[in-house]
């Protein structure tokens, strides 16, 4: 893949990630909102609950009083009267069951808004972690982009400056397993480190390199180490370079 090649898709990865960034801020501020409507919808929903609870409380006092009234003089008689006075405490039985029914309903959707609300705060917490991965991703894309124009082709350091670029792909391949990608991503990291203290003019701290790349013969599954001639034949990784690089 040649440079100019990784540049103009380094370019179009970071314009994609501006994008997502723009996506995030855009939810967030219509979640903060919605959140402040839930909130006030909640409280609101509460003074209802407590007003209808005391005026049903109050009802039922008040009907119950009239039954006990009106029913006295006729539970040992056997014979219940059908005046319009009872009649009316009927009709008033029949509004609180009403009112206990709608109170009922407004608590079925005081309890639906709760899980609506935890919903949105994950997928807040989601986005808010792929916003942290695309970050980091970005500051990676930037330094392989400022290697690549430092160390053109043909600099000694070339081929250091723009194996990160590859170790990415390679990190984000569904053919490369969690292990490899740990290692690629600790390989990243030490390379930017190393640039970073020639830059500085500085003793770099590369300790743990020659483990990483491991150029033993011998298959490196058993020790952990990375054997460079088995991934170069495909043997150690069996990765198809032309799909890694269009992913």
């Amino acid at each position: 893949m040649a440079i100019t090649d990784q540049t103009e898709e380094l370019e179009k990865e970071i314009d994609q990630m501006r994008t997502l960034q723009e996506k995030i801020y855009e939810f967030r501020g219509s979640h903060v909102d919605r959140f402040e409507r839930t909130k006030e919808r909640i409280i609101e929903l509460h003074s209802q609950m407590v007003s209808n609870g005391k005026n049903m409380v109050n009802l039922c006092n008040d009907t119950y009083k009239k039954l006990l009234e009106g029913a006295e003089p006729y539970l040992n008689s056997g014979y219940t009267p059908k005046d319009p006075e009872q009649l009316t405490t009927l009709q008033k039985c029949f509004q609180l069951r009403a009112t206990i029914k709608g109170l009922e309903e407004t608590m079925k959707r005081t309890q639906e808004i709760g899980p609506i609300a935890m919903g949105d705060h994950k997928m807040l917490s989601s986005l808010e972690a792929k916003q942290r991965e695309a970050m980091r991703r970005r500051e990676k894309l930037f330094n392989v982009k400022r290697l690549a124009n430092e160390f053109p082709d043909g600099a000694q350091l070339h081929f250091l400056a723009v194996l990160p670029a590859l170790l990415m792909i390679l990190e984000r391949s569904e053919n490369v397993s969690a292990y490899y990608q740990e290692n690629f991503k600790k390989i990243e990291s030490k390379i930017f480190e190393l640039f970073e203290s020639l830059t500085h003019n500085e003793p770099s701290n590369f300790n743990g390199i020659g483990s990483l790349l491991s150029t033993q013969s011998s298959s490196s599954l058993s020790n952990g180490e990375i054997n460079l001639n088995s991934i170069k034949d495909h043997s150690e990784i069996p990765l198809d370079i032309s799909s890694a690089a269009s992913n």
